[in-house]
């Protein structure tokens, strides 16, 4: 007789990544436009930061994120006592369906959410429920609610959403909120804020002050690119941040992913300037996709979702073959869409040279 985990772990499928062949002479053309990663890399205050690290290598981290917290709430007007800190926005994904969620009861998600999110749920022993969009990827708030059920514990809503790239303005969250039971946690994944440019979005603050069932995930991952130190921080009320404290390993963050995380939320400078250039290029990207007959989803992040049709793995395999990684999203239940990080211009011309080959 073996060892078996809980049965949550055991139906299981990971997480996988985008990933690219770093091989031979690839590694000098490759164009990578597939994690959604920011193409002009992170602060140079970071990286004078990181520099003068390395005689702190020996010590144990704060268990605390106190400078952290105190400048992330700083830059963005909040309490540090409502701010927690993970290991990516997944690691805070993972504790709050551990916290909150018992065997058998529902976590609610969009039919194309983020795919951590039916994976936590099983891990937490839960049951992941994907609940339809509308035909142009939007939350379908009727269909959200009619989900519910005695069961329903946690909703999951990215906003903007991946891989779709559309958002829902704060109108209609707030209205989704306010008929949503006050015993289920809405969690409100605000991964790509930084992206934003319409004037109707909010990515989470004010529910989470207005409401104590409300939590914002945000991340360093994208705008400032720092994908590879993964660091995370959600903002909710003092009971649910006491709550979650209570689950985090007491040094889930490590010494350089607080210090340059300290130094790129204060660096806003260098965050305004990814935003105005992802902005810039996505436009023309998404302008020049259309002259060529393409449909792509209007986007407010850093990616557009492109579709292909029928012969999206073929054009994907092409792509690859010289050298240029976009994303797959057939996991995410759209078998005929490709996902296409927006690069810098060079990468994203590179991308449209290598795809006017195929149709030669």
């Amino acid at each position: 007789m073996s060892v078996e985990p809980n049965p949550g772990i055991v139906a299981l499928s990971p997480y996988v990544g985008g990933d690219a062949t770093l091989a031979g002479d690839d590694a000098l053309t490759l164009v990578r436009m597939m994690s959604n990663e920011n193409p002009y890399g992170c602060s140079d205050l970071v990286k004078h930061a990181f520099r003068d690290m390395s005689s702190h290598f020996a010590l144990y981290p704060s268990s605390s994120h106190g400078p952290l917290r105190q400048a992330i709430g700083e830059v963005h007007g909040l309490s540090p006592h409502r701010i927690v800190c993970g290991n990516g926005s997944d690691n805070l994904i993972h504790m709050i369906t551990q916290a909150y969620v018992q065997p058998s009861q529902e976590v609610l998600y969009t039919r194309h959410g983020f795919l951590v999110y039916p994976i936590a749920a099983q891990a937490a022993g839960g049951v992941p429920v994907a609940v339809p969009e509308t035909r142009d990827f939007h939350p379908d708030f009727d269909a959200l609610l009619g989900a519910v059920t005695p069961k329903t514990k946690i909703v999951f809503l990215a906003n903007p959403n991946n891989p779709t790239g559309t958002y829902v303005a704060d109108g209609a969250v707030w209205a989704f909120r306010e008929k949503l039971r006050s015993d289920i946690l809405l969690v409100l994944d605000s991964a790509y804020a930084e992206y934003v440019e319409a004037p109707d979005y909010d990515a989470g603050v004010r529910l989470a002050d207005a409401f104590d069932n409300v939590v914002m995930l945000r991340t360093f991952s994208k705008a400032y690119g720092l994908a590879a130190l993964r660091l995370g921080w959600g903002y909710a009320a003092p009971s649910i941040i006491q709550t979650l404290e209570k689950t985090r390993e007491p040094f889930n963050l490590n010494i350089v992913a607080q210090v340059c995380g300290e130094v790129a939320v204060r660096d806003q400078d260098f965050v305004a300037f990814s935003r105005k250039n992802n902005a810039r290029v996505r436009t023309w990207l998404a302008g020049e996709m259309d002259k060529r007959g393409y449909a792509v989803v209007p986007s407010q992040t850093n990616f557009l979702l492109w579709h292909v049709g029928p012969h999206a793995q073929e054009v994907y395999d092409h792509l690859c073959h010289h050298s240029v990684y976009i994303r797959r999203v057939k996991a995410y239940h759209l078998p005929h869409h490709l996902r296409i990080t927006i690069g810098t211009q060079a990468q994203c011309q590179r991308f449209l040279d290598v795809l006017s080959l195929k149709k030669e």
